[in-house]
């Protein structure tokens, strides 16, 4: 109609292209949140010195979690110290009020303990302790010398006062019936400093032992006497020798004390005045007198208290028994009197001359008693026998005899008989008498002297064996009457064993190298010659491990340090200070492994593996390194040994070992090894940890012949169905890029190559099995890489198939509802650039 005029409709159409920036601006919004809300603080500590303490590397702990670092170091204006910035984690901002404290942690070594072991590995750190206070953090704290009183301490804790220290030091520990159950946690002067305060850590198990009439006792300390006898230790035990020790009792009717408690530390038990009480039985001419000490094994262990005379001239005598040694008491045990004895016997117990007689305890096991019997003089019962010998010179009668250290007799007579012979009596304790149809005597040297690769040593025999003489006793094959002239001709060494090993080189081996087995030292190498092909050892073995060596033995050489460092700490391994100096072979016997027993394997892993030889090829080396590690399913089956290019220079040659274990399955011609490295995508990352350790070799198990050499790939092999796509160009496509149908990914491209005349590019698909039957005769195929925008004056339209295929690029098919049947692998397809609308308005339901 002529004349009319148009009418305009206005379409207020909101344009999806303004959610980008408003995408942004969510994102901008979140980071700065997320800076905020993780922003942590900075304080100031003022320490003396800054040993140890590095800007940007010492961190700061509390209780073993990193919650901060030291920023900066710079000199306190006053010039008394320096003062330390450290940022502290938001996360532990409220660890930080007035009162909170800070120490520096450096690793010590004492007689007792070894502390802040991690320090050597982490460097010095800055340990913390949250206080009581309320109120909010400071910025400015002062730094203690050591920890805080009580810290550390994870059970009771106990308060002891003394006036002196003597030998206790933090860490001595602290025994209840000679049971370890705590230690010195710390030592302070008293507040009037009047005397010295003990802080006990009493562990968490023991804490009940503790009752409020418990005594404390000193048990530190060395008591040392020369005597004929050598040298006479008196101590309760070897961590007391170097560092002292405190012992307490537990009275049954007393209640638990309570943590925190104070007691007083006495000088010694019998100033405690705790003990287990005992009546003495003793004869007529056994004179005992209050405060003679019993001992037994060179400690003692009681006092006579009391010594009191009857109506009828009878004694009655009581003595205290340490109560960890109370079970010693029984019907079957027995007290005796030692004397000082000059004359005949020179010397004989030197100790007493300054000390007075005294009690030694022959403890026999039996039922519990409160009496037991006192006897005087030597023992009783003891088995003669006769020896004869070329001469007396250099015995003389009281010699002792000994046996593995232990003076098992005595001498009883050293003369010449009418013949003119010499004439040995010996007396052997009666509790040895079964050691003597296979005993055999020799004369004891006073000084023996060995130098080899481990040192010298000097053994040095009692002062009795320098002024009269001594016998030591052997066991043989069968006794003999006559006194031979040392050890060795007395029969006791035994012919080694001689075993003979192979190996490469002879680095850190000596003749002397010592030899262990499961860590007892078991011979050492005799002899070490160099031929062509290698070193040959001979071994001097032990008889007594005469059943370890036969085809099943393995050999192994001994690291002197054993230390392994990784990202999950630490572990150091010392060995005792012969092998640390000296190094060493080990050796075992496995009977379930055949290894080579006539080789030395470097190290135990090497010698006990059961390791079956692998090979690769491939066309280059794929970031493979020796020692990369074989894998499957996340858990490391093998290792590469050693790489090498072919003899024609065209392929990488691998070498490596599948655990024993393993080898059936993945041995065959079935099995498929693949290179696996780091992967970083839009849709994940995989294999982070090859950041760190590199690449590594993932296999697949398989069923087949069996197997040694396989080819080496950087891509799996399809798992699906295969489809071939040409096209005019690859698309912008790479190996990996998905492949969807509706928008959901059923596959991956698997290989893109240029046909052999140039015309087109190939794209091979691996589609997902369970998703084969899609792909049918009347399928069509498009590009949907990159993204796709269309600009008009209504907006812009933006659409990509994913973020993935924005990345790498991708493919997109569908199928029409009538199309034929599932096509088989290797089908062609022709790949198109877009698709058509028809195409995407397909509905298809296939069933599979």
């Amino acid at each position: 109609m002529q004349g009319a005029e148009p009418v305009i409709r206005k379409h207020h159409r909101f344009s999806p292209i303004w959610l980008l920036p408003l995408l942004a601006i969510l994102l901008a919004g979140s980071f700065l949140y997320q800076q905020f809300s993780q922003a942590g603080t900075t304080i100031e500590i003022h320490f003396d010195k800054a040993n140890g303490i590095v800007p940007n590397k010492t961190l700061v702990q509390y209780q073993g979690v990193e919650v901060g670092q030291v920023q900066d170091i710079w000199l306190a204006d006053s010039g008394s110290g320096v003062i330390v910035e450290v940022r502290i984690d938001h996360h532990a901002r409220h660890l930080l009020t007035s009162d909170t404290q800070f120490w520096l942690v450096r690793p010590k070594a004492s007689l007792t303990e070894i502390s802040g072991l991690d320090a050597l590995v982490s460097g010095n750190y800055i340990s913390m302790q949250p206080g009581q206070a309320e109120g909010g953090e400071m910025k400015q704290y002062r730094a203690l010398d050591n920890a805080p009183v009580g810290y550390g301490i994870d059970g009771k804790l106990i308060r002891l006062k003394t006036g002196h220290l003597d030998s206790l030091s933090v860490g001595s520990p602290v025994y209840f019936r000679g049971v370890n159950v705590g230690n010195i946690n710390n030592v302070q002067l008293s507040d009037e400093q009047d005397g010295v305060i003990l802080e006990l850590n009493i562990e968490p198990g023991y804490q009940s032992l503790v009752r409020t009439n418990s005594r404390f006792w000193n048990v530190s300390g060395i008591k040392a006497k020369l005597g004929p006898g050598g040298i006479e230790v008196e101590t309760a035990s070897v961590a007391a020798l170097l560092a002292g020790g405190i012992a307490f009792d537990a009275p049954a009717e007393s209640p638990e004390a309570d943590s925190g408690s104070t007691f007083t530390l006495y000088a010694n038990l019998d100033a405690a005045r705790r003990g287990v009480r005992i009546k003495l039985q003793t004869n007529q001419g056994v004179t005992l007198k209050t405060g003679m000490g019993i001992y037994y094994r060179g400690l003692e262990v009681g006092r006579i208290t009391r010594v009191n005379v009857g109506a009828e001239g009878s004694l009655d005598v009581r003595a205290l028994i340490d109560p960890e040694h109370a079970f010693r008491i029984t019907n079957n045990s027995r007290l005796r009197l030692v004397r000082p004895a000059l004359g005949d016997g020179l010397l004989e117990n030197l100790p007493d001359l300054f000390s007075g007689p005294r009690l030694l305890l022959d403890y026999e096991p039996g039922e519990p008693s409160k009496s037991i019997r006192v006897t005087q003089g030597n023992l009783d019962n003891v088995h003669l026998l006769t020896l004869q010998t070329d001469t007396l010179a250099g015995l003389s009668e009281q010699a002792p005899i000994v046996f593995k250290g232990q003076t098992v007799g005595y001498v009883a007579e050293a003369r010449l008989k009418s013949d003119g012979q010499a004439h040995l009596r010996l007396a052997i304790e009666e509790q040895y008498a079964s050691f003597l149809p296979k005993a055999r005597f020799y004369r004891l040297s006073p000084l023996h002297v060995q130098a080899g690769i481990e040192g010298v040593t000097v053994q040095a025999a009692p002062l009795t064996t320098w002024l009269k003489g001594g016998i030591g006793m052997v066991l043989s094959d069968s006794s003999s009457d006559r006194l031979f002239a040392d050890e060795q001709a007395a029969g006791r060494i035994a012919p080694f064993i001689e075993w003979k090993l192979e190996t490469d080189n002879a680095d850190g081996l000596q003749v002397g190298t010592p030899i262990y087995h499961r860590g007892l030292k078991a011979g050492e190498i005799r002899t070490i010659r160099p031929h062509a092909s290698g070193i040959s050892l001979v071994l001097a073995i032990e008889p007594e491990y005469r059943d370890r060596l036969d085809t099943r033995a393995i050999f192994w050489r001994l690291p002197a340090l054993d230390a392994k460092v990784g990202f999950d700490g630490a572990r150091v391994i010392l060995p005792n200070l012969s092998r640390l100096l000296a190094g060493g072979l080990a050796f075992d016997r496995h009977p379930r492994l055949r290894k080579q027993a006539h080789w030395l394997y470097p190290d135990q892993e090497e010698a006990l593996a059961h390791r079956v030889p692998v090979s690769f090829i491939a066309d280059h080396s794929l970031g493979i390194k020796p020692g990369a590690p074989i894998r499957h399913l996340g858990l490391e089956i093998g290792r590469i040994k050693q790489l090498w290019l072919s003899s024609d220079l065209d392929q990488v040659q691998f070498m490596g070992e599948i655990d024993g274990r393993y080898a059936p399955q993945f041995l065959n011609q079935g099995s498929r090894f693949v290179v696996e490295n780091l992967s970083l995508s839009l849709s994940g990352a995989r294999n982070l940890d090859s950041i760190w350790r590199g690449a590594f070799i993932a296999a697949s198990p398989g069923k087949g012949k069996p197997r040694e050499t396989f080819i080496l790939t950087e891509q799996a092999p399809a798992s699906g169905t295969l489809i071939t796509l040409t096209s005019a160009d690859s698309h912008n496509l790479n190996i990996g890029s998905p492949v969807y149908f509706r928008r959901v990914k059923v596959g991956q491209v698997s290989h893109i190559g240029l046909a052999r005349d140039g015309s087109h590019v190939a794209i091979a698909l691996d589609i997902d099995p369970d998703y084969h039957h899609l792909v049918r005769e009347g399928s069509r195929f498009w590009n949907v890489s990159g993204v796709r925008a269309e600009l008009g004056f209504t907006g812009a339209e933006i659409e990509f198939a994913s973020l993935e295929s924005l990345a790498t690029g991708g493919i997109a098919f569908n199928t029409p509802p009538d199309a034929g049947p599932a096509v088989p692998a290797g089908s062609r397809f022709t790949l198109y650039s877009e698709a058509r609308k028809d195409w995407q308005a397909w509905n298809p339901v296939f069933v599979p």
